[in-house]
């Protein structure tokens, strides 16, 4: 049985089977690199961060609260780097790659390698250091 109002390209299926698949490529592939960049941490502008940081030999290294990723830790000011390294020595006496407690101000990098042999994903520029103290039992746990 034939329904008269139907046109002949149903089902739907059979319409899309016209379409070249470069032609779909070309539409959907922005719409869903766009998509893949809004599940990316924002990484241009800049704002707080809170976590853990740890210095050593060839090390320095952010974890944010809740995280078991580490970031590489720089500084373009001078007085900021130096601030970092002196703290963390003060706060954990001499004792290297043992965890702070911080709170940043700074700007994340986008994807890539970065610190000692490029073991880092990447890298936060730190431009401010709000807090920097002993890290309480437990607090800021992956």
């Amino acid at each position: 049985m034939s329904l008269p109002h139907v046109k002949k390209s149903w089902p739907p299926s059979r319409l899309f089977a016209r379409v070249p698949a470069v032609v779909v490529v070309v539409v959907f592939a922005p719409v869903l690199l766009s998509a893949c960049n809004l599940l990316d941490w924002h990484h241009s502008s800049e704002r707080s961060w809170k976590g853990t940081y740890a210095w050593g030999f060839e090390e320095s290294a952010f974890r944010a609260c809740g995280s078991t990723t580490r970031w590489w830790v720089t500084s373009s000011d001078s007085e900021v780097s130096e601030q970092l390294v002196n703290e963390h020595r003060q706060l954990t006496s001499d004792t290297m790659y043992q965890e702070v407690f911080v709170r940043f101000r700074g700007t994340l990098s986008e994807r890539g390698t970065y610190g000692h042999v490029g073991a880092y994903e990447r890298e936060l520029d730190v431009t401010e250091i709000v807090e920097m103290r002993v890290l309480a039992d437990g607090e800021c746990a992956p």
